[in-house]
């Protein structure tokens, strides 16, 4: 079966626990307001490296939101907190609780960094400004019909970009849709899966989701079908129109090909 997971599982897991780590329970005080750590509209501070998929938004009314991000570039808010700052210290208080918490930051050349110390240990994270999308999936204009039973080869330039694809889907019909990557998981018999390379002409480590034409998700929420090679991600159409696949990178962009069918032999 193809297996189905988030968009950089590991890398939101870590994403979560620093936002848990950066607002714990120290009780001090503090009373200015932002200042420069305030995000303009539509910008966050995300973090970097490992922690890539996590961020913040500061807002002039004295409140931020932690944010993680969904897939390709889209984010949800985790939860909310207010905040303060004086100094170089940024105080957080999370939504519905009393204790507050105290860290160190400092902003240069559009990073902020964040210092939170427990006894003799600190821990230091850094975070840039980046343009981001907040809230519900929209398609892009650009999204690439396919034909039944093509493949249609595609390519995604980096870890925050994606390609939509589209192709129109009757009521109450199966479809069943194949991608080839540069890595896909095979499970075999004998109980000794593994990873296969298909073709080597594809460089891709890539994942999909689907929207019915009303931006909702055909599979569950925040569910992404990958590895799906050896079998196919398939749905049945519970509306006729417009479906939407969305491509984004699993763990490395690059190259792959994709194609859709109502038969259940991959093309």
């Amino acid at each position: 079966m193809p297996k189905n997971r988030l968009f950089g599982m590991m890398t939101l897991i870590i994403g979560v626990i620093l936002i848990a780590t950066l607002i714990g329970c120290d009780d001090n005080n503090a009373d200015n307001s932002g200042g420069e750590i305030i995000n303009r509209s539509g910008e966050a501070w995300v973090g970097e490296d490992e922690f890539a998929t996590a961020g913040f938004i500061f807002k002039t009314n004295g409140t931020v939101d932690a944010i993680i991000e969904d897939f390709a570039n889209y984010w949800y808010i985790a939860f909310s907190a207010t905040y303060s700052t004086r100094g170089s210290t940024l105080s957080m208080t999370m939504a519905g609780q009393s204790q507050q918490t105290d860290y160190s930051y400092s902003i240069s050349n559009n990073r902020l960094t964040i210092t939170d110390t427990i006894g003799a240990q600190s821990v230091t994270f850094t975070f840039v400004r980046k343009i981001i999308n907040l809230g519900e999936w929209i398609p892009p204009s650009n999204h690439i019909p396919l034909t039944e039973g093509q493949w249609m080869n595609g390519t995604i330039i980096s870890s925050s970009s994606s390609v939509t694809y589209s192709f129109y889907a009757n009521k109450g019909t199966a479809y069943n849709i194949w991608v080839e990557d540069g890595f896909n998981w095979i499970d075999n018999d004998d109980g000794n899966d593994s990873y296969i390379y298909p073709s080597s002409s594809y460089t891709g480590d890539v994942g999909i989701r689907a929207y019915y034409s009303d931006f909702s998700q055909i599979w569950d929420d925040r569910l992404t079908q990958y590895d799906i090679w050896d079998y196919p991600a398939s749905f049945t159409a519970n509306t006729s129109g417009i479906v939407y696949i969305v491509v984004a990178p699993n763990g490395t962009a690059g190259t792959f090909r994709i194609v859709y069918s109502t038969g259940s032999t991959r093309p």
